[in-house]
């Protein structure tokens, strides 16, 4: 224990960092003009963006869906059935549809996330909006996982930094938002990292009383 100790005081001694533990998502931020001013916005690359996956932690051995799901399957479906035998049926299904007859706005409702997709004109549908609202799910971004429920001092300090009270659900759980863009897989600018055209990103909405997450949002405009 002595030479362990010691071996740690001389690391910290020389400057080596050691590794921190329990801090979820990234550490990444590039300056945004918000609000007159210049804030510090945290950011995932392409390539973490395109390995986020979706993980139901109920999910029995016996189900015809899967325990965890690529969460670019879910961007890529091309019908609403594709999405059911990714993630099993849904409970519930609210589908409005436009007066043309060809487009409408399909939300699914599962027991603590909810998922909400777009039919356009040309017959895709898309995904518009994700909410995880229980423990029992969560997305894994870059190895590590945010989920509803879990402690607001898991966030890295970047996204902890980025909460803002403008959270814009309109929930009395919720009091504070942070937020995490996607990075756009062209070149960064000189004025600092670019987001992707249809603006996709994650959300975490916080209860700041209770230091928790309530809601771990995605959405993207399509």
């Amino acid at each position: 224990m002595y030479r362990l100790l010691s071996s740690i005081f001389l690391l910290v001694t020389l400057g080596v960092a050691l590794p921190e533990m329990g801090l979820a998502q990234t550490k990444k931020t590039f300056d945004k003009k918000e609000k007159g001013r210049t804030v510090q916005t945290p950011y995932i690359s392409q390539s973490e963006y395109h390995s986020i996956s979706v993980r139901d932690s109920l999910t029995s051995s016996k189900s015809t869906s899967r325990n965890s799901v690529i969460f670019q399957d879910l961007l890529s479906v091309s019908s609403l059935d594709e999405v059911a035998r990714l993630l099993g049926q849904p409970e519930d299904i609210d589908r409005n549809v436009f007066p043309d007859g060809k487009r409408f706005i399909a939300t699914l409702h599962y027991e603590g996330m909810m998922l909400k997709y777009i039919q356009r004109k040309e017959g895709r549908v898309r995904l518009n909006t994700m909410e995880l609202r229980s423990p029992r799910w969560s997305i894994s971004v870059g190895g590590t996982v945010l989920r509803s429920g879990m402690g607001v001092e898991q966030l890295s300090p970047q996204v902890q930094a980025s909460i803002d009270s403008d959270t814009f659900l309109g929930e009395k759980s919720v009091d504070g938002v942070g937020t995490i863009r996607i990075a756009s897989p062209e070149k960064t600018s000189k004025k600092g990292q670019q987001t992707t055209k249809d603006r996709a990103q994650l959300t975490i909405h916080v209860n700041r009383e209770t230091s928790t997450v309530k809601v771990v949002r995605f959405h993207r405009i399509v």
